[in-house]
């Protein structure tokens, strides 16, 4: 019992910064990912588009900070699957930020989960807007 309070005391400030950034990010999930769901486009889902960005340094520079955040979005996925937050629908939208060759699909495989696709659908319904269409579960990659 003594070496688990030695080890708590050297590590209580990682802790607690550990504490804070899970409630910062459980209580960001709650707020900015409903608003990225309600705004997707209705056929976001069905496009197969890949559209890389343009030469313009500008555009350059703009399609690696939404890539960078949408890498940030997805490892706060990650970690909201063991702590709380919306691991799966984090994961979701930061897949959507990214952009990289077979992300459709993967999205697909993510949404074929029936308890994402519920979620997805009843954020959209309690927001007024029109359910996205969604692949059939049964058309996703295996």
């Amino acid at each position: 019992m003594r070496e688990l309070m030695e080890w708590l005391e050297s590590y209580g400030e990682l802790l607690a910064w550990t504490g804070v950034g899970s409630l910062v990010f459980f209580f960001l999930s709650l707020f900015l990912l409903p608003l990225v769901v309600i705004y997707l486009p209705k056929d976001y889902f069905e496009r197969d588009l890949y559209i890389p960005p343009k030469a313009n340094p500008i555009r350059l520079g703009l399609a690696l900070l939404k890539n960078l955040l949408g890498v940030l979005v997805v490892l706060a996925g990650i970690l909201m699957l063991f702590l709380p937050g919306q691991g799966i629908l984090s994961i979701l939208v930061g897949l959507s930020l990214i952009d990289f060759k077979g992300k459709r699909r993967l999205q697909r495989k993510l949404l074929a989960r029936r308890r994402v696709r519920s979620s997805v659908q009843w954020i959209r319904k309690k927001a007024g807007r029109e359910p996205l269409s969604l692949p059939d579960p049964k058309d996703a990659p295996r």
